[in-house]
């Protein structure tokens, strides 16, 4: 209890000076928080991010499921812009909020985020506030004790976890759209950042959905679909004698009850005028769920596991995973007023540490001196097919795990035992061969960068 009492004390003497030094525009704890300079933004617009849990690549309409009705989702895609290779960094759901939040990969943030949060790291939010934005968050949390983390934690004035189950006759995000409503109807007289982020399309899936029956007709033809997906998620349904055709419709339901609340918060933009000058982006924490059994579990949750439906397209693996299927995301983001319509961008590589500074920068605010991990991708975002200066890396927050590193169309895994695997995704995005010892050289100059980026990470 004393230990963490103190640790609660040493929280909010931190977001004081936080606060404090962002005032003035000073020096914060160390290099890497410094104090965000104050800029008087013109015609700041509203942004919302919105983010699925546990949604796959493929799991949308407009990224090629075959079956899924997602009619807003898509819309957003048809007027906004769409990228094809973004990346989380994060292969849970705390890593992947991390490194949208901080602008930084997961790795180099101290111990894990989910329990101690970003310790003395700026956060979007703490910039977008101390530049006149209203702030809120709605929904899944990941992002340490609240209650630790003092008042208004990140710079976030509102926050509703949203954590109930749902009761008959609900989705499972119905209450955590109603308040993510609530807060813009309480700030639309100025410029306000709402993170919702939900439940959906995470474990168990079906509870509560009132869309089924619009599926009813489903048959699933497993030629559809990539064979990791028939081997990984439709072969053990079948040997476990369930009706596939039935925990498809459960799937498509909840992704569909998604889809119906992003069609609420555009609803709600267009009725009150704010349609124009916010900025929507909506996207997932990393790859779909595997089907997982625990033997502890009971044989009724154990047989919802199989509804864990979701599928990453053409690419191998999900969740847990950094192969292409566990890190490669949806990404759509709409700004009507400044942004090109119905731009798909296959080529760009953005990643989830890329969101803050690119986010600033577009609304006119400077990230440099926070000398982070993701890069200002805006160009990007204006309709420019944009390369990024420096790689990508994969680590989990635990010490020596294996890293993964993505520099350009070269990814390599290197294992723990010394093994390394090398993909070229120009030609084989679906990572299907082995070409480490067919480049040597590309190996090695991989090799260096990671053993480079290594020695920067915390112990």
């Amino acid at each position: 209890m004393e230990r963490t009492f103190l640790s609660g004390i040493k929280k909010e003497i931190i977001y004081c000076l936080k606060v404090l030094l962002l005032f003035i525009g000073g020096n914060c704890l160390s290099a890497c928080a410094k104090g965000a300079q104050k800029v008087t933004l013109i015609d700041p617009p509203n942004i919302i991010f919105i983010l699925a849990d546990d949604l796959g690549y493929g799991d949308l309409s407009c990224y090629g499921h075959p079956y899924a009705q997602t009619p807003n989702i898509d819309q957003l895609a048809r007027t906004g812009l769409q990228l094809k290779r973004c990346y989380a960094l994060g292969v849970t759901c705390a890593p992947s909020r991390a490194a949208f939040m901080t602008g930084r990969f997961p790795a180099t943030l101290p111990g894990n985020s989910a329990i101690n949060g970003f310790d003395e790291y700026l956060t979007l939010t703490d910039i977008l506030r101390q530049n006149g934005y209203q702030t809120g968050h709605v929904g899944k949390w990941h992002m340490g004790n609240k209650q630790q983390l003092g008042p208004q934690p990140y710079g976030i004035e509102y926050i509703n976890k949203q954590l109930r189950m749902p009761a008959a006759g609900e989705g499972k995000d119905d209450s955590l759209f109603a308040a993510a409503i609530d807060f813009m109807d309480r700030s639309k007289e100025k410029p306000f950042y709402l993170n919702i982020w939900c439940h959906t399309i995470h474990f168990p899936i079906g509870i509560g959905s009132k869309f089924e029956t619009l599926f009813d007709t489903i048959k699933v033809n497993e030629h559809d679909f990539s064979q990791w997906y028939v081997d990984n998620k439709i072969r053990p349904i079948q040997q476990a004698g369930l009706n596939l055709d039935s925990l498809m419709k459960q799937y498509l339901a909840e992704v569909y009850d998604l889809d119906h609340h992003v069609g609420e918060i555009i609803q709600y933009l267009e009725e009150n005028n704010l349609s124009e000058n916010t900025i929507i982006v909506f996207s997932s924490d990393h790859g779909p769920a595997p089907i997982e059994l625990d033997l502890q579990e009971s044989e009724d949750r154990k047989k919802k596991r199989f509804s864990l439906l979701g599928t990453s397209g053409d690419f191998k693996g999900g969740k847990h995973t950094f192969q292409e299927g566990g890190v490669r995301i949806p990404f759509i983001i709409r700004w009507p007023a400044k942004f090109l319509w119905g731009t798909v961008d296959s080529s760009t590589v953005f990643s989830a540490a890329d969101f803050m500074p690119t986010l600033c920068g577009v609304i006119g605010l400077s990230t440099k001196e926070f000398q982070l991990s993701g890069e200002d991708m805006q160009a990007s975002w204006r309709g420019e097919i944009t390369k990024r200066a420096q790689p990508l890396f994969w680590r989990t927050q635990s010490a020596g795990s294996s890293v993964t590193i993505l520099d350009g169309d070269w990814k390599l895994y290197e294992n723990l035992g010394g093994v390394v695997t090398l993909f070229n995704l120009k030609s084989d995005a679906t990572e299907n061969n082995n070409i480490a010892k067919a480049h040597p050289e590309i190996v090695r100059d991989l090799r260096r960068k990671i053993d480079k980026w290594k020695a920067t990470l915390p112990n």
